[in-house]
């Protein structure tokens, strides 16, 4: 068992974007890797719960960096579990470079859902998790915040496929990042490489479906992704 997770990553050139620099997309894979990985070592890693017909989704996730490391560089990642709730885990996560320099923070919000209902199920009845929890660790990371949003408009579609899903059935995470830079396009983040991202999962989305990308006009770059019922599944927010 180890309550902290240290994760190395050497940067390929399947981690970087046309910039030469780690891209956004592939620092949330990292995230959900490490969370995953170190739920493992605890016994209560997606494979411990799916045993008992349950998951684990993310609600939230923030990505904050001082910089992007380029091609060939090494990525150090630590993360542990700051708190548990009833029904959601705050963990976090600390970005080191090769020279053991902070170059940046993640925070996340877990909730264990059964694969069956699709509801959220109580954590105290996950075996282990309650002795994990190590609070802050001297960090001053903020929780994931939730994104105030409701003027946005639509700037482009999605049809579902095959690539979009995940082990859950439905369109993984880092996908709903992956198409909000679709949407921004080359030529703004030549000039603005987005140092920070905050994401709310509010609803899944299945293969099939027909999503909706919509911008913000009054919030810069702020994007809602609604399914084709006209349910917000996700928020995100670039700075």
């Amino acid at each position: 068992m180890s309550k902290i997770g240290i994760f190395n990553f050497k940067l390929q050139t399947e981690h970087v974007d046309f910039t030469g620099h780690v891209s956004m997309c592939t620092l949330a894979g990292i995230v959900m890797h490490c969370a995953g990985e170190n739920a493992k070592e605890n016994g209560f890693g997606i494979d411990d719960l799916m045993k008992y017909g349950n998951t684990w989704v993310l609600s939230r996730m923030a990505i904050d960096m001082t910089r992007f490391p380029v091609l060939g560089e090494n990525i150090v990642a630590h993360t542990w579990i700051e708190e548990n709730y009833d029904f959601m885990s705050d963990r976090k996560i600390v970005f080191y470079d090769q020279e053991n320099n902070i170059i940046g923070y993640a925070s996340t919000i877990w909730a264990v859902l059964n694969v069956e209902t699709r509801k959220p199920q109580p954590l105290a009845e996950i075996h282990g998790i309650g002795e994990t929890p190590l609070g802050t660790r001297g960090f001053d990371i903020d929780i994931a915040a939730r994104i105030r949003c409701t003027d946005s408009v639509e700037v482009e579609t999605r049809n579902v496929r095959y690539s979009d899903l995940d082990i859950n059935n439905h369109v993984t995470s880092v996908k709903y990042i992956e198409w909000v830079y679709d949407a921004v396009g080359v030529e703004t983040l030549k000039e603005k490489p987005f140092l920070s991202m905050v994401v709310n999962y509010q609803n899944e989305v299945l293969y099939g479906e027909k999503v909706s990308i919509r911008l913000s006009p009054s919030k810069p770059y702020h994007f809602d992704i609604y399914s084709p019922e006209g349910v917000n599944t996700t928020k995100i927010r670039l700075s």
